[in-house]
């Protein structure tokens, strides 16, 4: 554990949190590729999620054995939101090297360098941020059905891509889900997967012991 400094602000935390991945730092890692950020002096990381989420932010600090400020505030359009910022070139680095995230990564993240469990933790992670996990409903009595679960995502096409894969590998054949533009500028791409397979996907991913968003996955 190192001393980073924040201004004049002095904190603690793990600075070697992301060094070699696992379960844990997987699933925060795919977390920050969706809701986080890296500064352009490549020095600093920074979260920001609605407040509804605030315990998901403590509980990253808390794994990562900080002792930092988390910082709620609300936007102008009267969004309520917290954040937490950490300036350190070490774990910065880190999460470059074993997760591909870099600065602007809205437009150019690629798939991690991870595989295994690691690699479902982070897709959990991902979910988490910029996914959500869906439940069709039968329109004549407005009941979920059970077992027609699954999720959305949004990101770049290579991200997509490989999450596809791995739904693919998980099934044992070929996914004909196609990878969607999102938006008019052909930059941000949209995927989505439901029904029983997906289900049973998302069930398999709850069962991986990493921090979940309950509001997410309590549907499955």
């Amino acid at each position: 554990k190192e001393i980073n400094f924040i201004g004049r602000r002095k904190e603690n935390f793990n600075d070697n949190f992301f060094e070699i991945p696992n379960l844990l730092n997987s699933y925060w890692a795919g977390f920050i590729a969706a809701d986080g950020n890296i500064r352009k002096n490549n020095q600093a990381l920074g979260i920001q999620i609605g407040n509804k989420d605030s315990q998901h932010l403590e509980q990253f600090k808390k794994d990562l054995e900080s002792d930092g400020h988390i910082a709620y505030y609300t936007r102008k359009n009267g969004i309520s939101m917290v954040s937490m910022s950490l300036r350190s070139r070490k774990m910065v680095e880190d999460l470059k090297r074993n997760f591909s995230i870099t600065p602007q990564k809205t437009f150019t993240l690629m798939p991690p360098n991870i595989d295994g469990k690691n690699k479902e933790a982070f897709i959990i992670g991902y979910i988490d941020g910029d996914g959500h996990i869906l439940r069709r409903k039968n329109h004549k009595t407005g009941q979920y059905y059970p077992n027609l679960v699954g999720f959305g995502a949004v990101g770049t096409k290579e991200l997509l891509t490989w999450i596809r894969k791995d739904i693919s590998d998980f099934l044992g054949r070929e996914l004909t889900n196609k990878i969607l533009f999102k938006n008019d500028k052909k930059t941000i791409f949209c995927f989505s997967f439901i029904g029983t397979e997906g289900y049973s996907y998302l069930k398999y991913l709850k069962k991986i012991d990493v921090p979940k968003l309950d509001r997410k996955w309590s549907k499955v």
